[in-house]
């Protein structure tokens, strides 16, 4: 079957790959998910090659939508970071799905302070002592959770339009149906999340000599409450630029039919470093949530040694790391051990990231061929992983300031940004590699076989 298909495909495969098949359409996954994408399909024991959607397939106000859902989530994982450094988020103690305006009133405000006088940030005297210092933090958690709900309305509204217009193609419908509910999910976490610093019980279930004394939300739900607003994010802005990239697909196409085999293969290498770096930018944000969890970054105030030994030495690797029982809790809120990971998974990142660009720029000639965005996103990845860094370090330097512990949030998700739009950029490997294997080897099965790997 694969012989004849490539007997009777082999004539037109130079027109079909330059002219008339974008997005290196030849993958049968991408053909099998989505009806609308090109695609090659076995018809009478031949290979057809389908027509290329329509152009109101891949709307380009589809695509601004969904990037601008995904700076809106930016924005909200900024004020987030805001809502833990300034201690706000155990303002308002109830949680009502709708939300609300407010208190207006003086007597308004006395009750919603009366609430929170009942819970242990007040009884324990780490909070707000009277209700003038309870008013900014209040209206700041307010504020947090106001912009999480207009966030769902404005995702849920022009989606609902969309897809009553048809403007949205059908494999990525699923896909949005799955963030609107990772978006209500991220509601009901963030509740959760709170409930352990309102809860006694909890509060002391997570107490232990290497903690301090502050009331503060369990690490474990902090961090899964940023992780589903990064994961939340991520979706958004990867459909996003897959709707707005989908315009450019037959000219990328035609250029990938042209690529000589060390092209592709240089493609393919540095679309695995850039994959590797991006997964190390997502992990190392995760470690910062129990860095926060744990104020962790209160402790260790000297880079790039970690203190000092009982002889007054610095030391890199403080002492107590394995104290806790079970072992692997201190991965998780030892204050020692949660600040060593973070600080060695960003020196991770950073070798990873300088990898990726030695990878890529090895050879001026393979570095040419790829996408001039991958090209703009790499130079934007070294800058910002510095800046990234230098945010780090100032912030511990300095106590945790909150301005720059502020920048510090703001500039990972700017990184983690770089990240998506770099592999969206370079997402296009695999099927380069199929198109450059029906070219050098004339072969349906070699190509399937390529974009399988």
């Amino acid at each position: 079957m694969f012989r004849l298909g490539a007997a009777l495909l082999r004539p037109v495969a130079r027109g079909a790959l330059a002219r008339r098949v974008p997005s290196f359409a030849i993958v049968p996954r991408m053909a099998v998910r989505n009806a609308a994408s090109p695609a090659m399909a076995m018809v009478g024991g031949a290979v057809k090659v389908a027509a290329a959607p329509a152009a109101g397939t891949a709307s380009k106000a589809v695509g601004y939508w969904l990037m601008g859902c995904g700076g809106m989530v930016a924005s909200m994982i900024v004020i987030g970071g805001a809502t833990r450094i300034t201690r706000s988020g155990l303002a308002m103690v109830d949680w009502r799905p709708q939300g609300g305006l407010p208190p207006i009133s003086d007597a308004e405000w006395e009750e919603e302070f009366a609430k929170y006088q009942d819970f242990p940030e007040y009884k324990r005297g780490t909070g707000a002592k009277n209700i003038e210092e309870f008013k900014p933090i209040y209206y700041l958690e307010w504020g947090h959770r106001m912009w999480g709900r207009l966030i769902g309305v404005v995702f849920a509204v022009p989606g609902l339009y969309f897809a009553a217009r048809g403007r949205i193609p059908r494999h990525i419908q699923p896909r949005l149906v799955g963030l609107f509910g990772l978006g209500g999910l991220q509601g009901l976490v963030g509740w959760w999340m709170v409930k352990s610093g309102l809860d006694e019980a909890l509060l002391e279930e997570h107490a232990h000599e290497f903690s301090t004394k502050e009331t503060r939300v369990s690490p474990y739900r902090l961090a899964a409450h940023l992780g589903t607003a990064f994961v939340t994010y991520a979706g958004l802005v990867w459909t996003g630029l897959e709707m707005l990239e989908a315009r450019a697909a037959p000219a990328v196409a035609g250029a990938a039919a042209t690529l000589s085999r060390e092209a592709v293969a240089h493609l393919g290498a540095v679309r695995r470093a850039g994959l590797v770096a991006s997964s190390l930018v997502g992990v190392t944000v995760l470690s910062g949530a129990f860095v926060a969890g744990n104020d962790a970054g209160l402790a260790y105030n000297s880079w790039p040694e970690m203190g000092y030994d009982m002889q007054g030495e610095n030391v890199y690797v403080p002492e107590g790391m394995m104290a806790m029982e079970p072992a692997w809790r201190n991965l998780f809120e030892n204050t020692a051990t949660v600040q060593f990971d973070h600080r060695n998974l960003a020196y991770a990142t950073t070798a990873a990231v300088l990898t990726l660009a030695a990878v890529a720029r090895r050879d001026p000639a393979l570095w040419a061929t790829l996408p001039q965005s991958a090209r703009t996103a790499l130079y934007a990845a070294l800058g910002m992983t510095g800046v990234q860094v230098s945010l780090g370090i100032g912030t511990l330097l300095s106590y945790v300031p909150e301005g720059l512990a502020i920048a510090h949030q703001g500039g990972s998700v700017a990184l983690f940004t770089i990240c998506l739009t770099l592999m969206q950029s370079l997402s296009s490997a695999r099927r380069a590699q199929a198109g450059a294997a029906l070219k050098h080897a004339g072969s349906v099965k070699a190509a399937l076989k390529a974009a399988a790997v």
